[in-house]
């Protein structure tokens, strides 16, 4: 693999003419200060350099500036003047740091670069009110200008064609996660990129694209780390200017920030690699970047763990302290390795209101509903008893239309136009720019963990507007998305330092919040709220491109009502959670039951152990549902980071009668496996060469069913 992170050198090479070079693994990055502004000069994926008659002279009017700033309402690209450049060496890696202070406007501003020894660089700014007033911060895209530029990939024989093409989610609502494709980028037209639903968050598409060079298989693979609402340009122009072009940063309405006289505000992280790769390389580059710089380390646990939410066939009507007793058993009797207790166990509303299902009602009234007569002891005892983790679903971000806390301060809302915004779904959003209602969340926070001895926390993500709100500062009328997620991503650093054992899991309507800001300061992530299949074959393969596997929750909900091994088989592929086996205890189908204990014990003793380093290969990484021709097979290989054992799915979407083909990527040659296959349950031995050239011909007869193929390599 190029560029591959081991013994690979990271420096940061300053030079006397304002020239600052980022070099890490084979991926090299090059910079300088010239005319005022700070421009980027080349990229490469060799690990060569570029001598300076190699570099293209940008002409005066190329937007070639690495970053874009809108301060006082006016573009600060430039007329910087240059203070200083420097290096730090941090635990596992460097970090760049240029400053520069405006001639024109009282700003200042830190440019900060990390690297981590692989291809990726981290990028964000800070910016500095050195004024006596305040500053409306207008718009920033963090990082922004040349990716590459001239040469003969740009000549192009039709000028409406580039040899650019873009990966990108394409989903845009409730559980549409996931639908990743690849479209052309067109000569002179510009890709522009932004979330919808839930708004005010980074939404459903996740601020995530990759641009291949589909003549020389180069990747630029691009996270926004931020939760908020955010938006990504792409040009690509073979004709005038020869370059392709990107920015990318945070979006609200303006001002988005007001930085008060000497204040520093701090933006979201751009993750930036580039690679000279297959795609299934990018993608296991880009998993281990994340594994290794951006998601806090798991406390206690090793690998993944299989879960049971309530939810299934209790939800919030059916809520009671003998059905979530009865539920705890079924989670135990199944092999679960923790219980939470999700929405609607809470309120101090009448239980005659929880009819229609609707659980935001009584959000903000934390404390045990009416249904639940013995508070929660009784259900977190039990969970201990059985061994397992206790976890408890809070939304923190927003409270209920009939919430006590609400009557009590109607004032704690955002509002809009000097009126509270309306609500949405009976639930009205917090507003986190005022210090009492900052202080009264993080002690509830506090006060539920240590209460209830949460193993646990599962929190949720409150639908928002466009406007999340706004508010008077300084003679502006600032919108608070900015300080909104500042404020919860400062609350959520505090709870995992006061409780490092603590487990903190992220949901948002299913997958409408899975950013990499969010993902730095939790544990794992919802992956959506759909269970239905073929969708969720869908959705699991597409984001396992974004994120690793051990991050992304499966749900597996009523099982029986889907093809039973197709259901429970593709939760292999990511972190399992299960809800909804039976009505009630007795219930139990005994062949079901035993089944889904095999899965379990599956997933615990050989899945888990492979999934926090494990290698992904897309065989299929685009599927189509919705459009013709759809998409036959979905295919999925994970291979240990060893090769010494890996799993395979195969799995049917359509009708079609042609078998599948496979071979295997992740192997090595000159081993030799044994190969079980699921649906016979026979093994045989193969030799990896034989596995990865001939390959095994799979035939499933009709559409929904699917085929495990498990591999261990045999002791020489």
């Amino acid at each position: 693999m190029k560029g591959k992170r081991e013994d690979s050198e990271i420096s940061i090479t300053i030079s006397d003419i304002s020239q600052i070079r980022y070099t890490s693994g084979l991926t090299v990055y090059e910079e300088k200060f010239t005319e005022g502004k700070l421009v980027g000069r080349y990229w490469s994926a060799t690990g060569c350099l570029r001598t300076n008659q190699e570099i293209p002279t940008f002409p005066k009017n190329l937007p070639a500036q690495v970053f874009n700033l809108n301060v006082y309402g006016q573009s600060l690209d430039y007329g910087w003047d240059f203070v200083t450049a420097q290096k730090v060496n941090e635990k596992e890696r460097k970090h760049g740091i240029i400053e520069l202070t405006h001639r024109l406007r009282p700003i200042g501003l830190k440019v900060h670069t990390a690297l981590d020894g692989g291809p990726f660089f981290i990028r964000w700014l800070e910016i500095t009110n050195k004024g006596k007033r305040p500053a409306a911060l207008s718009s920033v895209s963090v990082w922004s200008g040349v990716l590459a530029s001239g040469g003969e990939v740009f000549n192009q024989p039709d000028y409406r064609k580039t040899p650019f093409s873009l990966g990108r989610y394409a989903g845009n609502n409730w559980a549409q996660e996931g639908r990743f494709i690849w479209e052309p980028l067109v000569n002179g037209v510009v890709t522009h990129l932004q979330p919808f639903g839930p708004y005010g968050t980074s939404g459903y598409q996740c601020p995530f694209f990759i641009i291949q060079n589909e003549t020389t298989s180069e990747f630029f693979v691009c996270y926004l780390g931020w939760s908020g609402t955010w938006e990504a340009e792409i040009l690509c122009d073979t004709t005038h200017f020869q370059i392709l072009h990107f920015s990318v940063g945070p979006s609200a309405p303006t001002p988005m920030r007001v930085i008060e006289p000497g204040e520093t505000v701090q933006t979201p992280k751009v993750h930036l690699g580039y690679m000279q790769s297959g795609f299934d390389e990018c993608i296991q580059f880009a998993h281990q970047h994340i594994r290794e710089s951006v998601v806090p380390q798991r406390p206690r646990l090793s690998r993944p763990i299989v879960a049971y939410n309530h939810w299934g066939y209790i939800a919030v009507e059916k809520m009671s302290e003998e059905r979530l007793l009865e539920g705890i058993e079924i989670a135990s009797k199944v092999g679960s390795e923790a219980f939470i207790l999700d929405a609607g166990w809470y309120g101090k509303g009448p239980g005659n209101l929880r009819s229609d299902s609707f659980y935001t009602r009584f959000m903000g009234d934390w404390v045990a509903g009416e249904w639940l007569p013995n508070d929660l002891g009784p259900i977190v005892e039990r969970v201990h008893q059985k061994k397992m983790l206790f976890g408890l679903w809070i939304e923190p971000e927003g409270i209920g239309k009939m919430s006590e806390i609400y009557k009590q301060h109607p004032d704690w809302v955002v509002s809009v136009h000097g009126k509270e915004f309306p609500a949405v779904a009976e639930r009205l959003n917090l507003d986190y720019t005022k210090p009492e209602v900052v202080t009264w969340v993080e002690s509830e926070l506090i006060r539920l963990i240590k209460r209830y001895k949460l193993d646990i926390l599962r929190i949720d993500g409150a639908p928002m507007s466009v406007q999340v709100g706004e508010r008077e500062i300084g003679g502006y009328l600032e919108s608070t998305i900015w300080r909104h997620y500042e404020i919860l991503y400062g609350i959520l650093d505090r709870i995992r330092l006061k409780f490092p054992k603590l487990v903190i899991e992220n949901c948002c309507g299913g997958g409408g919040r899975n950013d990499l800001g969010i993902l730095s300061r939790t544990h794992w992530t919802q992956l959506t709220d759909e269970f239905a299949i073929p969708r969720l074959v869908q959705i699991v393969n597409g984001m396992s491109i974004m994120l690793p596997p051990e991050l992304g929750m499966i749900f597996v909900m009523k099982p029986e009502q889907n093809d039973l091994d197709f259901i429970l088989r593709i939760a292999l592929f990511g972190r399992w959670a299960l809800s909804g086996i039976s009505p009630d205890f007795e219930k139990i189908n005994p062949e079901v039951l035993k089944k889904i204990k095999c899965y379990v014990n599956l997933y615990q003793s050989f899945i888990a152990p492979i999934l926090p380093k494990c290698k992904v290969f897309h065989h299929t990484p685009v599927i189509e549902l919705n459009s013709e021709p759809k998409t036959d097979y979905c295919v999925l290989e994970y291979v240990s980071k060893d090769t010494s054992c890996g799993f395979a799915g195969i799995f049917k979407l359509t009708d079609v009668q042609e078998s599948y083909h496979f071979y295997s990527r992740g192997i090595k040659e000159e081993k030799r496996y044994k190969v079980t296959f699921g649906n016979k349950g026979y093994t045989v031995e193969m030799k990896g060469l034989e596995l990865i050239r001939k390959g095994i011909k799979i035939m499933l007869e009709r559409a929904l069913t699917s085929e495990l193929i498990i591999f261990k390599a045999v002791s020489q």
